[in-house]
This record gives structure tokens, sequence and C-alpha cells, in this order.
């Protein structure tokens, strides 16, 4: 929208100056419009951008000069290869690498079962049985290598990005206190994510329909009263 306007205006966007209200009424629109498009299955979500590059994080502190010696050392190492390296600078300062290896998938599959794995799921739902004869089958369609991300900083640099001027609850505290995060879309992502963590922890092994309403108001009743479906908890049970 932004875009249009600098068009119409014959200015680059980037120059274009937009008026508090006007860019208020132009999220409420774009918000508006996208919820249309889920409602009526017309949206179309790029599957790249939905992609997590890695199964784990590592962070590693020390000094400068170790550090550059163990990136050297990952970049030199034969059975881990490097695929993207990201450096931040400002408040949050730290290197980022995505590493991908090899596994095996015997060896996995092997340590699964004699440590009795499915033991610690089996009150979720799914019979002992299909555990026990499903990790393998799980193990067949998987990627040959897995990634990981590194994270690679000094001391100084971790205590000003974890506790000085880039502190993860003051940017989240930053964000809920803007308006533009505030609308329907958002607090859907909020509420549907806390469904998936309760699914997964509850006995249900199956989900009919997922507690999206994105053109709904009564948003909190709602997810509130799926997850007591999945624990079959009475509506007017106090507790939780």
């Amino acid at each position: 929208m932004a875009e249009e306007r600098a068009l119409r205006l014959g200015v680059p966007v980037d120059r274009l100056l937009t008026p508090e209200k006007e860019m208020l009424e132009e999220f409420v629109a774009a918000e508006e419009s996208i919820a249309r498009k889920f409602s009526d299955g017309s949206i179309e979500l790029d599957r790249n951008a939905m992609t997590i590059d890695d199964v784990g994080g590592i962070k590693v502190i020390a000094d400068p000069d170790r550090l550059t010696r163990l990136e050297t050392a990952l970049g030199e190492d034969g059975l881990v290869r490097v695929v993207d390296k990201e450096n931040y600078w400002g408040g949050y300062r730290a290197t980022s690498l995505v590493l991908e290896a090899g596994w095996d998938r015997e060896e996995i599959a092997r340590r699964y079962e004699e440590c009795r794995g499915w033991e610690r799921y089996v009150r979720r739902g799914i019979p002992e049985q299909e555990l026990r004869k499903g990790f393998r089958r799980f193990l067949e369609d998987a990627e040959p290598t897995l990634r990981l991300e590194l994270i690679l900083s000094t001391f100084p640099d971790l205590v000003e990005s974890e506790f000085g001027q880039a502190i993860h609850e003051k940017r989240i505290l930053a964000q809920r206190d803007n308006r533009t995060y505030k609308g329907n879309i958002p607090v859907n992502v909020e509420f549907l994510i806390e469904y998936l963590f309760a699914v997964g922890f509850s006995p249900q092994t199956r989900v009919d329909r997922l507690p999206i309403k994105l053109w709904g108001r009564y948003l909190p009743d709602t997810v509130i009263g799926c997850i007591r479906n999945l624990y079959s908890i009475p509506e007017d049970d106090l507790l939780m």
C-alpha cells in the first residue's frame, strides 16, 4: 500500500511520509484482506518462508581468538558443512553459523530402542506397540543430514545482548505496546501456538479443527474451550 501511494505521488517509497492515522488504517485494511483470504481459502503461503532451518541451537561464549579458531576448524572439518553465516551488530552482537552434518539412521533407531524411549509417550494417547514399531518408519523418510545453529559470542557481547539494550523481554514488551501488533492475526498466532503445545501433552491423537477465528472477537474463550476439550475438562470446572 505504501508503494502504491508513493507511485501515485511520484516519490521514492523510502522518502514517503505517512501520517500515523493513515498507517494504522492501512494496517487494519491489510489484516482484513489477509483474514478474508484465510476464510475463502485463497491465500497462498510460501513454503520456503515457513522452513525451520535447524533442529536446535548451541551458544558458545569465548574470547575472540578462540571463536575465530573454532570457526576456522569448523570450516575445515570434513564431516561438517557451514551452510550459512550471519553477523549481528548493534544492540545484539553475535555471529550465527548454520551447520549441516550427516547422521546414522540405524544408530539413532538402535539407541531409541535400547533406552525404551517410547515409554515417556505411552500416556499421550498412542498405544505402546504403535510407538515401538512406528519409530523406524518415522525415520525412513528423514533427510540424510540435519542442521544446527551455532551462536558465537564473547562474554561482554553476551551481557550487553541479554541484559543490556537488546534484552529480549524489553523488545517483546515494546512490541506488545505497539498497536500494530494487537490485531486479530497476531492474537490468533499466539493462541494457536498455546493450543498446539496443549495438544502435544494431551491424551488426544486427533484434532478435528484448529481454533482459528481471524474474523471473530471471542478468541480467549474459544481457545480455553478447545483446550478443555483436549483434557475432557467440564466447561464449568474452575481448575485446568
